[in-house]
This record gives structure tokens, sequence and C-alpha cells, in this order.
């Protein structure tokens, strides 16, 4: 697979009463952890705060960082790069009985209960390991690269 320069991303795990918000693209089934791209002369840090504020609203009122996570995949045969720095978010002002309106067009937000996790095509897959692991108080660094090809 030819590689491209990777797109540096920062998502974030949020975890509320034993559910996880994930977002989607209304057009395809596929599930991502909120977040997005790193603008230039961002710091990752900032980046994912700025993605939480769009996404749902909420601020943060802590974010611990997780890892990293690089993920290579081909979409429509055309090869993807990204590095996905991840965060564990505390937003108190979020809650499960309602779904954040995402500002971003196309993409939907969604939660889902920690033991379903299994049953969502969340991407990349590592992420459901590492997200159980988490929940078990497991807390090494999320250091993986990832290939679907």
């Amino acid at each position: 697979m030819q590689r491209y320069n990777p797109t540096i991303r920062a998502r974030s795990l949020i975890i509320k009463d034993n559910y996880v918000l994930l977002c989607r693209l209304s057009s395809r089934p596929i599930a991502f952890l909120p977040g997005g791209r790193v603008e230039p002369g961002e710091n990752i840090e900032r980046a994912a705060v700025r993605e939480i504020q769009e996404e749902t609203g909420a601020t943060p009122l802590t974010l611990d960082y997780l890892g990293v996570v690089e993920h290579l995949w081909s979409e429509n045969g055309i090869p993807m790069h990204d590095l996905n720095h991840y965060f564990a978010a505390d937003c108190p002002n979020l809650n499960t009985n309602q779904i954040p309106t995402c500002i971003d067009e196309g993409v939907e937000l969604f939660w889902i209960p920690l033991a379903k996790l299994e049953e969502v095509p969340l991407r990349p897959e590592i992420l459901k390991q590492l997200i159980r692991d988490y929940t078990k108080g497991i807390k090494i660094p999320w250091w993986h690269y990832v290939e679907d090809v």
C-alpha cells in the first residue's frame, strides 16, 4: 500500500453511566470516537477541546492523554493514514438521555452501552479492547499500529 502523510487527529473517549459516546457519518455504518483534525498551529490537547465543543456543545472539565493509534486503511481504493491521539474526557454537561447535536454536517452522535460495544463496527477495531481495558482500570499508554487494507 502506498503511504501518504498521515492526518493528525485528536479524539476523545467520553464515558457516562456505562455508556460511551460514538460518532458515525450518516452515509456509513462505521463508528469512531468524537474528534477530528488538528488544525495548523494547534496543539493536540487544544484540538481535542475544540472538537468536543464543536461536536457536542460541551466543554470538557478534564482531559487525560491515553495515547496514539496509527491507522492505515483504504477507502474507495484510496489509501488513508491517520495518527489518532486519544484523550479521556470528563464532560459533566453531557448526559446519556440526550444525544448531542453535532455541528459537523453528516456526522451523527450516539450513546452505546459499554456492554454492547462489541456489536458496533468501531474503527480502528483495536479501540474496543483499549476501551474495555480502560474501564477495568488498566491505564497503560495506548500505542498501536493498525492496518485495515
